[in-house]
């Protein structure tokens, strides 16, 4: 049973991985048109005003992890009845929820916008119709929550992958749309308005699936008071510490187009473009482990819990450590062949935002296990607080005229400090020393890194920019790291796992020939 489960995490993994490198491919060329099309100025305009709804929008990925986990908690006990009625709960809270953040959203950004933020002459209603559109997609995506929630408890990633791609595809559409529109069209209120429409397809896409193949996924009017506070108490905690972390993000951006206006809002937005494409590919992973961690633990089975945590937190930070090493070093390169010329700033926006997307991953797993526990209210008061300061730090450090590179060295030892209460919070739930973290995660990891940095680097110094020493520097980049996370960071029974299945899959290959 345990072996086909971690062969599921694999295939999970593999399908959602061919669906990250698609979307990666698309996504940055799609940019690119996006950037040229638009120009600076109003591709900075998008970024800051869609940035101010997303403070309420992006909270729905925690928010997903908040209701995945009671479905999830409901699927390790075998307790049917009890999924359906979890998932119904959910249901309603998320409409509430998204009610409550359209009023907030609708009340405080329409303000902003006309009063703080720094939008050239003439844009200011478009503006505002930008930031319209990002509250219909955040309404719609508070409703599909429950709903994807419960296709990733049931680890139905394939569905994913095709929702994506179809997704990325359209965007790509819309890319070459506005390349060869006509003049007269406003391209930014097209660009807004399409994409608008795109997230609510792909909100509607989830509420389709879920209510045609899972059985629970239906609106019952079931009323269990018990069970409603404690989703309720669950789903605020998760609320205050999701609307904290993505207040502080997009927070820092308005500071930047306060302080520097909408360039370097720009600048920030390519970063977040390949540090979000970056963090995905290894998100795959982790989404693929996340929910057996919970169904582990909900069943009373700690060891196998434990076990998931540690090895899924090493394992995505190797292969976190494929993508950042060549990425880091070639950036400039990376940066020129996809955009041609970018603004001051984004060199090193993308280096430390891809530094800050590693750091993430040693945070994660840990996470994921203290939402298993259901007991998170004095954790997530801690990472909110963290999240929060953040905010003030980078308001105040731009304030007093330093460099706009704090706003991402700031995040470094916040993340830093994240990772610690992760791993304090969950200790006692796993049984588990600090020193069978250091040993199991930070020491392989930190090896490997050691031993795979040093010939790119090398690479780097003697070759001249160019086709010729990119590939060389991924090609000697990809073997170090792979090599030596396989037999350093791996122990001898993960490499016989890995050697099984890496000849399952030759053979099957040759077999569907």
């Amino acid at each position: 049973m345990t072996e086909d489960k971690n062969k599921r995490i694999v295939r999970n993994t593999g399908m959602l991985y061919f669906r990250s490198f698609v979307c990666l491919l698309l996504s940055l060329y799609s940019s690119r048109l996006f950037l040229q099309a638009l120009g600076v100025e109003d591709f900075g305009i998008y970024n800051a005003v869609g940035g101010l709804a997303s403070m309420f929008w992006m909270v729905s990925s925690t928010l997903s992890s908040a209701v995945g986990r009671f479905l999830n908690f409901e699927m390790g006990r075998e307790n049917p009845d009890g999924l359906k009625e979890t998932f119904s709960l959910s249901l309603n809270i998320m409409i509430i929820l998204a009610l409550v953040a359209a009023i907030l959203a609708e009340s405080f950004g329409g303000w902003f916008i006309a009063h703080k933020m720094t939008i050239p002459p003439g844009r200011l209603d478009v503006a505002r119709l930008i930031f319209h559109l990002s509250v219909l997609t955040m309404v719609t995506g508070f409703i599909a929550i429950p709903f994807n929630a419960a296709i990733t408890a049931h680890e139905r990633m394939g569905f994913f992958a095709i929702v994506n791609i179809i997704e990325t595809v359209l965007k790509l559409g819309v890319a070459l749309l506005l390349s060869f529109s006509v003049k007269s069209m406003d391209k930014l209120v097209v660009y807004a308005v399409m994409l608008a429409g795109i997230s609510v397809l792909d909100c509607v896409s989830y509420w389709i699936y879920g209510r045609f193949y899972f059985s629970e996924c239906r609106f019952r009017l079931i009323i269990n008071v018990k069970r409603l506070w404690e989703m309720l108490r669950f789903s605020f905690w998760n609320f205050i510490a999701s609307i904290t972390g993505t207040f502080s993000g997009q927070g820092v951006n308005m500071a930047l187009n306060v302080y520097h206006g909408p360039v370097l809002n720009t600048a920030r937005g390519l970063a977040g473009t390949v540090s979000n494409a970056v963090s995905m590919l290894v998100y795959n992973f982790t989404l693929s482990t996340s929910p057996q961690i919970t169904q582990s633990y909900a069943s009373g089975n700690r060891t196998r819990c434990r076990n998931l945590v540690f090895t899924g937190t090493r394992f995505a930070a190797f292969l976190m450590l494929l993508i950042v090493i060549p990425l880091c070093i070639e950036t400039d390169f990376v940066l020129t062949l996809w955009l041609g010329s970018y603004p001051d700033h984004t060199l090193t926006f993308v280096r430390l935002s891809l530094l800050s997307v590693f750091l993430y991953v040693f945070n994660y797993m840990f996470s994921v296990a203290k939402m298993a526990t259901g007991y998170i209210w004095k954790y997530q008061l801690i990472i909110s607080l963290l999240s929060f300061l953040e905010f003030v730090l980078a308001w105040i450090v731009l304030g007093l005229g330093m460099i706009p590179e704090w706003i991402y060295i700031i995040p470094l030892a916040i993340v830093v400090c994240k990772i610690i209460v992760s791993v304090v919070s969950v200790r006692g739930d796993l049984d588990f020393h600090f020193k069978d973290v250091l040993r199991k995660i930070f020491l392989p990891v930190s090896v490997v890194a050691f031993i795979a940095l040093p010939l790119p680097v090398l690479l780097f110094v003697i070759m001249p920019q160019g086709w010729l020493r990119f590939f060389s520097l991924l090609g000697v980049s990809l073997v170090c790291t792979s090599l030596s996370a396989f037999y350093v960071g791996c122990n001898q029974d993960e490499r016989i796992i890995l050697k099984g299945y890496a000849t399952d899959f030759v053979s099957r290959f040759h077999n569907n020939r």
